[in-house]
């Protein structure tokens, strides 16, 4: 299997995790703007990543990619649960997730690490924190009631680690959330975590 991304993208970062995970052989096409590889409009008219090619079966959007593949290849049903009510909560966390704590994981690592110097860094990565501290006592709760199984690798965790390892990254505290805290450690010595690390940014 190829999937077209690059290792700064978490979207593609989630699913080089989840790939080693489940034993996926995938070969990481990188794409980067301005590079000779580039992704072929007829494979993704909208040239978006990451995309994947499936011996001849292309799919886009992190998300869909992740179930296509827990659906075509024995997983264990912790990974994404096959009873209704479950899957529903582990969907409605990676919606969660990928709509509102993955903009603000981007948007904190970009202005903090990789383009400080723009005009509006700071006042975009002041309204990032203000944000943060508003939906991160959501997920804090969600780890103390064990709404969120933090015990085990799944979709929802690698989402979940993927976009709070960054805001890390990009200079977020999370000291008002100690069990986020404690879980992200948990998190990042799972093995296909590690086989898979963040990119050192300089």
């Amino acid at each position: 299997m190829e999937l077209y991304g690059h290792r700064l993208s978490a979207p593609t970062r989630e699913i080089l995790i989840l790939c080693t995970e489940l034993g996926i052989d995938c070969e990481l096409v990188e794409i980067g703007q301005g590079d000779a590889i580039y992704l072929p409009e007829a494979l993704n008219p909208l040239c978006k990543v990451p995309m994947i090619d499936d011996d001849g079966f292309t799919l886009a959007e992190v998300h869909a990619i992740q179930r296509y593949l827990v659906a075509s290849r024995p997983t264990e049903a912790a990974i994404y649960p096959g009873d209704v009510q479950a899957r529903a909560m582990a969907d409605q966390w990676l919606d969660w997730q990928s709509v509102r704590l993955a903009p603000l994981s981007a948007q904190q690592l970009y202005y903090c690490r990789l383009n400080p110097q723009a005009p509006d860094a700071p006042v975009l990565v002041d309204r990032a924190g203000e944000k943060l501290h508003q939906l991160l006592p959501e997920l804090e709760l969600a780890l103390t009631q064990n709404l969120v199984d933090g015990q085990q690798l799944s979709l929802v965790t690698i989402a979940l680690g993927v976009s709070l390892e960054q805001l890390v990254v990009g200079g977020f505290s999370l000291q008002f959330w100690p069990m986020i805290q404690q879980w992200l450690v948990q998190w990042a010595a799972w093995p296909a975590v590690n086989a898979n690390p963040l990119v050192p940014i300089s």
